[in-house]
Order: structure tokens, then sequence, then C-alpha cells
């Protein structure tokens, strides 16, 4: 294990592929951070969902990007992280529909996109649309250090490797989370919490929270080591 500037021992969980350029870690203003429903999802009476935060965590504290935010500011005292939370509005296809982000100004990015995608898994389909969006999102933002990760939910996902190769390619930090995909205990079908309706629906399919903090821990991790 390896210990970090603040003195925290680092898990090592995850794979850097690419050194951010943001600030020293312990200076971030705003965090904006790009996700599907693992980040954000509205509460569905359909799938028996209540919560406005990252599905499936049992409450807004417990879901990653809260998590991460608790890590961040704990490092950085008397210094609140702001944070906002988006979605695009094309996962599926296209990776397209971000405009709504110009001049977010945040000085860490984490984009967290993926596993809807269901086009092809090619370098024209899906790799150059992925760079076009970091660098868009790259460029609206304050120098910021951009992390990129891995699907969630399916191992060996085709569709990361061209992700990967996106965030190389735009200088980004590439966190790979699919280790997780076949562990069950990281997944809310293993938390006691979970409800009935969500095991025969999408929400089972979501990370709980142990899986959440193993994200948030992840992500900051990498941060961590990207500090100067």
């Amino acid at each position: 294990m390896r210990r970090n500037r603040f003195g925290g021992l680092l898990l090592g969980a995850c794979f850097l592929v690419s050194i951010g350029v943001g600030p020293a870690f312990g200076q971030y203003k705003k965090m904006l951070v790009v996700g599907n429903s693992i980040t954000r999802h509205a509460p569905s009476a359909g799938l028996f969902w209540s919560g406005d935060w990252g599905m499936a965590a049992s409450s807004r504290a417990n879901d990653y990007v809260h998590q991460l935010k608790s890590k961040i500011e704990a490092d950085q005292p008397g210094a609140p992280l702001e944070l906002q939370i988006g979605r695009i509005t094309d996962e599926n296809n296209t990776m397209s529909g971000y405009g709504h982000f110009v001049d977010h100004n945040a000085d860490l990015v984490v984009i967290q996109l993926g596993d809807n995608y269901s086009g092809p898994d090619t370098e024209a389909d899906l790799q150059v649309p992925f760079e076009q969006l970091i660098q868009d999102i790259t460029a609206w933002g304050n120098n910021p250090e951009v992390i990129v990760l891995s699907t969630f939910t399916k191992r060996d996902n085709p569709t990361d490797p061209f992700i990967q190769q996106a965030a190389i390619n735009q200088g980004a930090t590439f966190v790979d989370i699919n280790f997780m995909a076949t562990k069950p205990d990281y997944r809310v079908t293993s938390e006691s919490y979970v409800l009935d309706g969500w095991k025969n629906s999408a929400v089972g399919f979501h990370p709980g929270d142990l899986g959440m903090e193993v994200i948030a821990q992840t992500i900051y991790e990498k941060i961590s080591e990207n500090a100067p």
C-alpha cells in the first residue's frame, strides 16, 4: 500500500493510464460530475425508487459523488467544494447532448458514462464522440483535472477500451471500476436495506452503499496520486 501526501493509506484498487493537469489536491473549488443513474436518478415509482441521488445508495450522503465530495473536503478544511451534477441527453447511442455544461468552470471533473451505451463499439461511433465530450467539457472548465470512469455493470464490457483510449488521447485519468462487476457484494441486492421491488428491476444492477464507497475511494486514491 502507498501513503499519500495527506498521510492516508491508499488501497491501490485501480489502474491509472494518464495524469490530469488540474490544480494540486487540496485546492479544488468546484467539482462537476457527468454521469448516468449511478451518479444520479430522479424518483421513479415504476422502479420503486424514491431517491434523487445515485441509484441505489441508501441516502444522498452515501452515493459515490457525495462520499467523494466529503473525502476531498476533509483534506481541505474550511474550503467547501461546490458541486454540480448532471446527465447528457444521449448516452445510449451518440454520447451527445451536453451543451448545458458550457462554462461550468469546475476545476475537477468526473465523467461516469457508458453503462447504457448500445451503439456500435467502434472508434468512429464511440471513441471519437467520447473524445469530443472530454475535450469540450475540459475546455469549458477552469483547467480541470478530468477523471473518466470505466463502466460498472458488465465485466469486460467492450465499450471500456474505447472509453479508455478516449481518456488517454485527451490527457484525462482513466479509472477502472469494472473489477466490481463480478462481485455481488458491491450491488444493492446484497445490502440489508434493499427493497423487494429493486431485485426484479434495473435498480438491482446498481451499486449499494458498499459499492458506492469503493467507487468513491478508488477515485479519491487516483486524485491523491495525481497530486504533485
